[in-house]
């Protein structure tokens, strides 16, 4: 009788265990089929879980919620990849390891990566206004199958907002203003939105303004050694001379501010035989930028630089987009061509020394790109070509600020005008 009692608890452990492990099991694959996910694959909208490589996605409810200074903060607080940061006006992606060169920047399906991408840290990123991000795919480990070249490490592939017609908003006219204001650096900024609708017309207007005041650390020590980072001085030239002043608050990093303006105005046409006719013009660009790191260097005479910032980055994108569904043996068509032109400068004296170095960088680039997609029963085929020309211009010289005297000095990058074309079909 014992024996019998035994092996009828036994039974009923297992039944109830096996009803867990069952519901479990139900649960885990019920949230498993809800990742449905749409990401941008190669130019073409593909589904989450069948993508080869593992990818996050930050979609425009978790920009518009966080609210981010720039997107380079939107990129750093998603978890998702590591952003190094020299300055407040700075952001490098790092995609395990790989940073700069290595790690493919994409804006609308065009590559912000050129001729003067480097193997150190890039302040790019910034010149993508947050504010008019739709979502940002980020592609980890090497995805040079998918884009193309620099994207060893992986790839960050941005999408902004499209300009909606009629029957998407319903609204004529409809728009948002978004203000903020950050006590840690006195940060004023507003951006405002305004779409107009039509049934064969669109038109979004993007305009947005960032004034960031010198940044504000925090407080608290490290009690197991010294604290790092207090702004104790800083450099001021007064008649000519440069002198070591005292901070009045040394938890104000000194020389950290800078401002931003940002531009974008997107047209959108359709025709009645089914073409899509879309013109995306986007601007940015900022106001000196002080490289921090750089303004604390300690040497003998207290600091060693008197001055060392980033001249204003200015970043033009504008793209003609052709849209056609079944255009060509049942095959979706869209062509681009684009046009970027990018300027950004650095600047730096030494603490004594009155000549101020000027490094200047002027980089234009030209693509065009043919995708067709075909879908079948059983798969889908993504064909087509791209082509970019780019060309760069750099020129260095130093100035004495008290004589005025003008020298030459070496570039960073080979002087006169150089270009390069890079061809790809795939």
């Amino acid at each position: 009788m014992i024996y019998n009692n035994s092996m009828q608890k036994n039974i009923l452990y297992i039944f109830l265990f096996g009803f867990m492990f069952s519901f479990a099991q139900q649960k885990k694959d019920t949230v498993v089929n809800q990742l449905d996910e749409i990401v941008l694959l190669s130019k073409s909208p593909k589904k989450f879980l069948k993508l080869p490589n593992q990818v996050e996605v930050i979609n425009a409810k978790q920009i518009e919620f966080q609210n981010f200074q720039n997107t380079a903060d939107l990129l750093a607080n998603s978890g998702s990849l590591f952003v190094q940061k020299s300055q407040q006006g700075a952001g490098s992606p790092s995609i395990r390891g790989f940073e700069a060169s290595r790690v493919l920047i994409v804006v609308d399906g065009v590559r912000m990566n050129n001729l003067i991408f480097r193997s150190g840290h890039l302040q790019n990123i910034i010149t993508v206004d947050e504010s008019i991000l739709d979502k940002v795919a980020i592609y980890y480990g090497p995805s040079s199958t998918l884009f193309g070249s620099d994207a060893l490490g992986g790839t960050v592939s941005m999408t902004t907002k499209n300009a909606k017609f009629f029957n998407e908003v319903n609204e004529k006219i409809s728009g948002s203003i978004n203000t903020r204001y950050g006590s840690v650096n006195e940060e004023k900024s507003a951006a405002f939105q305004l779409n107009f609708a039509l049934d064969h017309f669109a038109s979004l207007t993007s305009i947005s303004f960032n004034d960031f005041g010198d940044l504000k650390m925090g407080k608290r020590k490290n009690p197991n050694g010294d604290f790092f980072g207090e702004r104790l001085f800083y450099v001021e030239t007064i008649n000519g001379t440069d002198v070591l002043t005292s901070n009045p608050n040394r938890f104000i990093q000194k020389n950290s501010a800078y401002k931003q303006y940002n531009l974008m105005q997107k047209l959108a046409y359709k025709t009645n035989s089914g073409f899509e006719h879309g013109l995306n013009f986007q601007f940015s660009t900022s106001s000196n930028i002080p490289r921090y790191d750089r303004l604390t260097d300690a040497s003998s005479t207290g600091l060693r630089n008197a001055e060392w910032y980033y001249g204003p980055q200015k970043r033009i994108l504008a793209i003609y987009s052709l849209n056609k569904n079944k255009a060509l043996f049942s095959s979706d068509m869209k062509l681009n061509f684009a046009y970027q032109n990018v300027k950004e400068s650095r600047h730096n004296r030494r603490f004594g020394n009155y000549n101020l170095q000027n490094r200047e960088e002027n980089v234009t680039m030209f693509s065009t790109s043919l995708d067709w997609n075909r879908k079948f029963k059983k798969g889908e085929l993504f064909y087509g070509l791209e082509s970019y020309y780019e060309t760069v211009k750099s020129t260095a010289f130093s100035q004495n600020m008290n004589s005025g005297i003008i020298a030459n000095l070496d570039t960073r990058y080979p002087n006169g005008d150089n270009f390069m074309i890079r061809n790809d079909l795939y």
